[in-house]
């Protein structure tokens, strides 16, 4: 129990520690409403960015397969497809700086894919 002195030099109950407590419990529960609504947004385009990426990779290793394989219409397609990721992912990137080098590498794939394409496949 804290006692403190008033003016008039007589010891008073301190009541600040009750209001103060629920001032502290609204203000975490404050704290825990802004710290959890950014969560799941970012956590959701991360999650996004993960899910694009691992699409893409994909795309790329198929890519080489199919033009091994000499399908170059399936190709051409999947060259498309990688590139239509790599946009996507740059348009995560532009409300998301952070994600800018995983833009810049999608772009190079996009890039890459299609060389290969018009390389391979005339």
């Amino acid at each position: 129990m804290l006692f403190v002195v008033a003016c008039g030099g007589a010891p008073a109950r301190e009541a600040a520690p009750a209001s103060t407590s629920g001032a502290e419990e609204e203000e975490s529960v404050q704290l825990d409403s802004a710290g959890a609504s950014p969560e799941p947004m970012v956590v959701g385009w991360q999650s996004e960015l993960n899910e694009l990426e691992r699409e893409l990779e994909s795309n790329v290793q198929s890519l080489s397969t199919t033009i091994d394989a000499s399908r170059c219409d399936d190709a051409g397609d999947l060259a498309d497809r990688i590139c239509e990721l790599a946009d996507r992912i740059c348009g995560i990137a532009e409300d998301h700086p952070e994600a800018s080098p995983r833009c810049d590498d999608a772009g190079d794939r996009c890039a890459r894919s299609r060389e290969r394409v018009a390389d391979e496949c005339g």
